[in-house]
């Protein structure tokens, strides 16, 4: 039962800096620009920005699982409607999809803590 209950830890976690990677990734093209290098650097932040919200959470998640799922949750639903994936479902799946999905687990880790049995959820 340790190594399910590591599994749903640990699980999430990679999931969520994956993500955070591929997101760093992708803004990654501002520096294919001809500005100045403090246009450069802000528009990096600027891209950024989503990144540091789903860094937060991965860090309220390590922590406390249950408020952390819940901002994965909301995080994931914000992107879809903010950035308008609804209208792309293919972009949601692979945006959103990995938010939902270690919201999710984080949620069930978080329940299966505060249970405090030994049984897991999942």
């Amino acid at each position: 039962m340790k190594q399910k209950s590591s599994l749903l830890t640990w699980v999430p976690r990679i999931i969520m800096l994956i993500s955070i990677a591929l997101f760093i990734l992708l803004s990654v093209d501002v520096f294919d620009s001809s500005a100045s290098f403090w246009k450069v650097l802000g528009g990096f932040l600027v891209h950024n920005i989503p990144t540091f919200f789903m860094a937060a959470a991965l860090f309220i998640a390590w922590h406390k699982p249950l408020p952390g799922g819940t901002a994965s949750l909301m995080l994931a639903f914000g992107f879809l409607i903010f950035f308008r994936h609804y209208q792309y479902p293919g972009i949601a799946l692979i945006i959103e999809g990995p938010l939902l999905i270690s919201g999710i687990i984080f949620i069930l880790t978080g329940i299966n803590q505060r249970s405090g049995s030994s049984k897991t959820i999942v």
